[in-house]
């Protein structure tokens, strides 16, 4: 469904305007912010199904991961709009381009 007031956008605006939304998970910009310096890529899962809003997955530089999470521990859920958990480090499957083989 579209958004009310995107009803009366056209179809390329609403298509960017998706794409805006699906880079979006309320409350997780302070820690996007935070963690910006490890980041190389980021892809947003949104899951829609409360209290899981999305899965957010981080592309970094390989050994900077105990940096990471030394930075993320120091955010601290607890104090944020948003809870959230990290697991890894895995594959970067989860970057690559399955759209054009």
């Amino acid at each position: 469904a579209v958004p009310a007031e995107e009803q009366s956008l056209g179809p390329g605006a609403r298509y960017l305007a998706n794409k805006v939304r699906e880079k979006t998970v309320p409350g997780l910009d302070a820690v996007q912010l935070a963690l910006s310096s490890f980041v190389r890529a980021e892809q947003i899962q949104h899951q829609g199904m409360p209290p899981l809003l999305a899965s957010v997955y981080h592309l970094i530089e390989r050994g900077q991961s105990a940096k990471y999470r030394i930075a993320l521990d120091r955010i601290g859920s607890s104090s944020m709009a948003v809870r959230f958990a990290a697991s890894g480090p895995w594959p970067p499957y989860a970057f690559g381009n399955w759209d054009n083989p």
